[in-house]
């Protein structure tokens, strides 16, 4: 009998530390909540967004100067860097960094020309971000988001992980408000006179939603279309 009281009391006393143990966290889901939602670099919520690697994570450098884009803006231009792929995150974090180099210390802008690049590794880097002015499409920059894809695609396509991604960040962007639901999307040669975002690429492009053929040049440098003439020598713009 008292094997079977012990034995007893062990079981209730366990199935009370049990019960304890399950009330404590629902008071503390309660009071506290499920914890915060995973950001994203600038901030934004995550959720329905690719892996985006942060400027930090890729080792930036500072920029020289920034300016505020205002959002949600109504146009994605498409590029490639035309220099080279990456599969992995030490591949893609060197070649974000050689961009930036190139952009900051040969062409004279601020910070890596592109609001966001893609890597064939299907993760999306941290370029200036939703929120600041690029220097990737004069006439556009300050009111699009730049995306690149690097890698040179005249000739063959990025592989799927980093188209998926790209469209990803499309969807994301227009969820967050940060590009119109309406929005334009263009290649680099339809709004300048390049290669970029490369044959291939670009026939591929036009099988994407909300994609608009034709030439769209801007018409001339007037206070609308000006956005880079008073931050960064948009002759050297590619």
């Amino acid at each position: 009998m008292a094997s079977l009281g012990c034995r007893l009391r062990f079981t209730i006393h366990g199935q009370l530390m049990h019960f304890s143990f399950i009330l404590s966290a629902v008071l503390i889901m309660i009071f506290f909540g499920p914890g915060d939602t995973q950001k994203s670099p600038s901030g934004l919520s995550s959720v329905g967004c690719p892996t985006i690697v942060s400027r930090a994570d890729w080792g930036a450098k500072p920029p020289k100067k920034r300016h505020d884009m205002v959002t949600p803006v109504p146009y994605v231009i498409i590029h490639h860097t035309a220099m080279d792929e990456c599969y992995d995150f030490d591949e893609c974090t060197a070649e974000m960094r050689k961009i930036q180099q190139y952009h900051q210390d040969t062409r004279g802008w601020w910070d890596i020309g592109y609001n966001f690049c893609v890597g064939q590794d299907g993760r999306v880097y941290e370029g200036r971000g939703w929120d600041t002015v690029g220097a990737q499409a004069p006439g556009y920059n300050n009111r699009s988001i730049g995306i690149c894809i690097m890698g040179n695609y005249m000739t063959k396509l990025p592989n799927q992980a980093s188209i998926h991604a790209v469209k990803s960040l499309i969807n994301c962007t227009v969820e967050n408000d940060k590009l119109e639901k309406s929005y334009i999307l263009y290649g680099h040669r339809q709004v300048r006179a390049t290669d970029c975002p490369g044959d291939d690429l670009y026939e591929e492009l036009q099988s994407w939603p909300q994609w608009k053929p034709g030439k769209h040049f801007p018409p001339g440098k007037d206070a609308h279309l000006s956005d880079t003439l008073a931050l960064e020598p948009e002759d050297k713009q590619i």
